[in-house]
């Protein structure tokens, strides 16, 4: 795929994003990607079917027309079948997928923020609401980095179509990107923070304020985060209210919100019960988010931060975490419920 000439990689790409888009409809919709794929190939039309057979023997168009034909002859419910329309629909008309003849990436941002002295143009490339990304936004925010944000398409992802890496954040520091949130955050970090000096006798506790802190990075990536996932869609009304505010602050079109407001809320809302839950060992979804900030404000005691005096890095990735979800019902109920608010607050008040 990647040895292709540009234009005809961008070209198969968009196509095979909307032949997976279908090709899930058909599982999960059914009698819907008949009609759905009908929009798909009238809007995109023969180069969309070219591009897609010379993709890869598995997925021919033949085959595809056959999986739609099928899958309406199996019928389905009222629900399934405005399921499939809607997103074949966002697909086929966002204008984005439907420009097979787009050569080579998107140009590069135009940059309006100052350079750093010592980071240089900074340019971050994010979803909102995405908690990786605000753990490394928090951390911009705290060292009062200027930075230029770029929205990335979740769906197009034609922000970031230069990079071979392609999840966020990405930060581009004069055009060198660094990728993974945790990775990124200690490179900045370095770079920005002055060497430790523990001197002789320091070096021991110095070695364990390094191992808490490390501790707690760990726990944000493979717990905090995982928990408060199908907390945000823990009722119909919560996954209404997350894809809300989710396609509020996203990059979409218009098309593109309508479709993930009804298809993704019901979508999300099962996907919590019935994977995530059992996946990461969560019985119910608040009292498994309470005890996990309850365990970190436990270890944090009287201190101001983990870090002490002021935050460290793993402040930052709880903070930036936690502020992802600052205009949802998670949010409140962890601040009334558990001993973290006057922690948020002072790291509020760090980090603004």
């Amino acid at each position: 795929h990647l040895s292709r000439p540009a234009r005809s990689r961008n070209a198969v790409t968009v196509s095979y994003t909307s032949f997976v888009c279908a090709f899930i409809m058909a599982h999960f919709a059914r009698r819907g990607v008949a009609l759905g794929a009908q929009v798909l190939r009238r809007a995109q039309g023969a180069s969309c079917n070219a591009q897609l057979s010379k993709f890869t023997p598995r997925f021919p168009v033949a085959s595809f027309s056959a999986e739609a034909v099928g899958a309406e002859k199996k019928g389905g419910s009222f629900l399934g079948r405005l399921a499939g329309i809607t997103l074949a629909s966002a697909m086929a008309l966002t204008p984005s997928v439907a420009a097979i003849e787009h050569v080579g990436p998107p140009p590069a941002p135009k940059v309006d923020v100052p350079p750093h002295p010592v980071l240089g143009s900074v340019v971050f490339y994010q979803y909102d609401v995405c908690p990786f990304c605000n753990k490394v936004k928090a951390l911009l925010d705290y060292y009062k980095v200027p930075y230029q944000t770029v929205e990335v398409n979740p769906l197009t992802k034609n922000e970031i179509a230069w990079s071979a890496y392609k999840k966020v954040p990405i930060v581009t520091l004069n055009g060198e990107p660094l990728v993974d949130s945790t990775l990124i955050m200690t490179e900045i970090a370095a770079k920005l923070s002055p060497p430790k000096k523990a001197g002789f006798f320091g070096a021991k506790k110095q070695a364990e304020a390094d191992a808490e802190e490390q501790k707690w990075r760990e726990w944000v990536d493979d717990r905090l985060v995982h928990v408060i996932t199908p907390n945000i869609y823990r009722t119909v009304g919560e996954s209404i209210q997350a894809f809300d505010y989710i396609t509020t602050k996203g990059n979409f079109t218009i098309v593109e919100r309508y479709a993930a407001q009804v298809v993704g809320v019901t979508m999300m809302y099962a996907l919590s019960k019935l994977r995530l839950k059992k996946k990461h060992n969560i019985e119910e979804e608040r009292p498994a988010l309470y005890e996990e900030m309850n365990k970190f404000t436990d270890a944090l005691g009287a201190r101001q931060f983990l870090g002490g005096n002021k935050p460290n890095l793993a402040d930052i990735s709880i903070f930036g975490v936690l502020r992802a979800v600052r205009g949802m019902d998670t949010w409140k109920d962890v601040m009334d419920n558990t001993k973290v608010l006057p922690w948020y607050e002072r790291m509020e008040a760090s980090v603004a």
